[in-house]
């Protein structure tokens, strides 16, 4: 069994079997990671077809909510339930995600990949190997600090954390990945672009995922 797998099953163990003594919280500007919290985003997605020269769009409804969490010494193993659904009153949990909050990090696992989401303290500039605890590659992630993000639906956001984790654009690719996080908040947008182009042709897909609502 994969060592990752390995330790969820023993989080989720020691979660569940856990007291009612209350974890040791943790807080870091821009990552908000008690239990209960929840976000909904609005996700939208473009399917590039190379066979049909089409362009399928699709919009879903994003909810991430903690679930669970246990502190262990200096670091903070949490569980990230998602949902998904057509509209925000019906939503069905689709998978979960894990997350690792250490003294300098912010982790986050899914479908068996951990990736180095954010590093502590939050300064602009900064730069680290998001893939530094998997086999995919070396990524630098850089991180910027912008005063403001207005999102689609004209809700305007202060002290946003950049943070570019894929800029890749030639001939035949375009590799584009970046998050933006509100202090106080968490993750407001996503973007996430992966387009092949040859003869002419265009596949791949862009992915865009924006905050609606955000419950501490």
């Amino acid at each position: 069994m994969n060592k990752i797998w390995v330790v969820i099953v023993l989080l989720v163990t020691l979660i569940s079997c856990k007291s009612e003594e209350t974890a040791v919280p943790i807080a870091y500007d821009y990552v908000v990671l008690d239990s209960g919290v929840s976000w909904i985003y609005q996700y939208d997605s473009l399917a590039f077809n190379d066979n049909s020269n089409t362009v399928d769009t699709f919009e879903l409804f994003l909810k991430e909510q903690i679930s669970g969490n246990i502190q262990l010494q200096t670091e903070r193993y949490l569980i990230m339930d998602r949902f998904v659904g057509t509209d925000t009153l019906e939503m069905t949990q689709r998978e979960s995600a894990f997350l690792l909050l250490t003294s300098n990090s912010f982790e986050r696992i899914d479908q068996n990949q951990r990736r180095i989401k954010l590093i502590f303290p939050v300064q602009d500039g900064r730069v680290w190997n998001g893939n530094a605890w998997n086999d995919l590659g070396r990524q630098n992630f850089s991180l910027k600090l912008i005063p403001q993000l207005q999102l689609a639906s004209g809700k305007s956001y202060t002290e946003i954390a950049e943070v570019n984790e894929a800029n890749t654009v030639n001939v035949i690719e375009t590799n584009l990945e970046k998050s933006w996080y509100a202090r106080g908040i968490g993750l407001i947008k996503r973007e996430d672009t992966r387009l092949q182009t040859q003869s002419g042709k265009t596949s791949g897909y862009k992915i865009v995922q924006s905050l609606l609502h955000f419950r501490p």
